[in-house]
């Protein structure tokens, strides 16, 4: 028998946790009498298709071990513990079906041979892949509602505090940080006064001004913290964990749990300075899937004016500050010609060094999309190499920057290679001499160099047209 427990975020008055569910499920192999070969568990992993494929490792272990130690059995407490996407139960019922692996739910085992016993579990998995879509339905309209009346959602950003209703232990809104709130103004005012972003974070570090992560642990610091401080005793729990196939936010949250700090503190960077500022939440103004709202104002207290909002949007996004856009002498390939692709943005990619890894694009808008330099760069220049080898490239490169001159330029020099093609037809017919047309020859051919390279438009490099086909 193979015993599996989950429990998601998506809890209900119906939830058990997971200690409960095996510690149930472990009893009932014990009064039958069968033969445990293990237990594995998810905590706090959705199955639902709205989970975006997250990974449950406990789930997989299950099943591979269902295949190599040809288990008899898989005990749920319920079907939905096991999925409750639609293609999951079919490839799982058919792997059963097909091994002779029976399910059991409420202290009863299914033999998917048996019609009437795959009826139940069938019906069982589409009450559970209604029930995700209730849910999913539910969340989305509390969702909408709380943003068309102005109240906050999401983490609390740096700046704010939560208000906890004494009575209830409810959060019932936002307010100003004490301490946190002055560093976002004094941020905003130094910023608005052209003072670089870079200058900013190096005197706030310099300062030991905490950032609003601190000493707490996120996920995606526990690679950072191995590869910097190895021997650290808890880079070493940790290390071991992630082998074991714990889930980062699972650690951290331990972590964050028995009070333990990062043995690398939290430090400011230009990049999420910048990102800090730029929140419309400072202003007061409400966001709802990446849009701001027109007309709706949050009800917690701004920080800044809208006025600030909007001047700092305008520095910003000034194409005379772009120094990744508009200079003419970049370090790498993409630098502000590759675009970030996610849905919604078209951010411009830089590459960015971090804790001395290697190299990696990213983008300097949304923040959230990132890649290896090499990895993008090798295919772009293969690319590159291939369509410079063919002879049609120096064409369509100034069909691009076509203006009247380059056109005129271009038809001027088609027309003297017609001129000078039909001289030597008229040599071959004995209609010229070899004298004229050596004459002729010279002054037209100095002529059509004169006029090919003003069609060459300006922006396109020498190199170009040395390497073209």
């Amino acid at each position: 028998m193979i015993l599996y427990g989950r429990v998601s975020h998506e809890r209900d008055a119906r939830s058990k946790s997971v200690d409960d569910q095996l510690a149930e499920l472990r009893a009932w192999a014990d009064r039958e009498h069968w033969h445990v070969l293990g237990e594995h568990r998810d905590d706090g992993v959705s199955a639902s298709r709205f989970a975006h494929g997250r990974a449950r490792p406990g789930w997989q272990t299950a099943l591979e071990q269902l295949t190599t130690d040809r288990a008899d059995a898989l005990l749920l407490w319920e079907i939905s513990r096991a999925s409750r996407d639609r293609p999951a139960f079919a490839a799982l019922f058919a792997a059963c079906a097909d091994t002779g692996v029976r399910i059991g739910t409420g202290g009863r085992l299914h033999d998917l041979a048996d019609g009437d016993d795959a009826f139940a579990l069938d019906l069982g998995a589409a009450l559970a892949v209604r029930e995700s879509n209730v849910i999913s339905k539910r969340t989305r309209r509390a969702v909408e509602s709380r943003a068309a009346a102005g109240r906050p959602a999401g983490s609390v950003p740096y700046g704010y505090r939560r208000v906890i209703d004494s009575d209830t232990g409810r959060t019932t809104g936002r307010d100003l940080h004490p301490q946190q709130a002055p560093i976002v103004t004094e941020v905003v005012e130094r910023l608005l006064s052209h003072e670089s972003a870079a200058a900013i974070a190096a005197d706030l570090n310099r300062r030991k001004v905490p950032t609003g992560v601190g000493d707490r642990w996120l996920g995606r610091h526990l690679r950072v913290v191995i590869k910097e401080v190895p021997d650290h005793p808890l880079s070493v729990e940790v290390a071991a964990r992630i082998e074991a196939g714990e889930l980062p936010s699972t650690i951290a949250a331990d972590l964050n749990s028995r009070g333990l700090p990062k043995p690398l503190p939290s430090e400011w960077t230009s990049g999420n300075l910048a990102r800090l500022a730029l929140r419309p939440t400072y202003a007061g103004l409400r966001v709802h899937r990446g849009e701001l709202l027109d007309e709706v104002r949050g009800t917690w207290p701004p920080i800044i004016t809208e006025e600030q909002h909007q001047q700092l949007v305008v520095l910003f996004s000034d194409p005379a500050r772009d120094k990744y856009r508009n200079s003419t002498r970049v370090k790498h390939l993409g630098t502000g010609i590759f675009r970030c692709g996610r849905e919604g943005c078209t951010g411009r990619m830089r590459v960015s060094y971090q804790n001395g890894r290697a190299p990696s694009y990213s983008c300097r808008k949304c923040f959230r999309l990132s890649r290896h330099q090499d990895a993008v760069d090798g295919p772009v220049e293969l690319l590159l190499a291939r369509r410079l080898a063919q002879p049609d490239v120096v064409a369509k490169l100034a069909e691009l920057g076509e203006d009247a001159d380059t056109k005129a330029a271009a038809e001027e020099a088609a027309t003297l290679r017609a001129k000078l093609a039909q001289a030597r037809e008229m040599v071959d017919t004995d209609k010229m001499s070899l004298e004229d047309f050596a004459h002729f020859k010279t002054g037209w051919e100095k002529r059509i160099g004169d006029a090919e390279r003003r069609a060459r438009p300006q922006w396109v490099p020498d190199v170009v047209y040395a390497v073209a086909g």
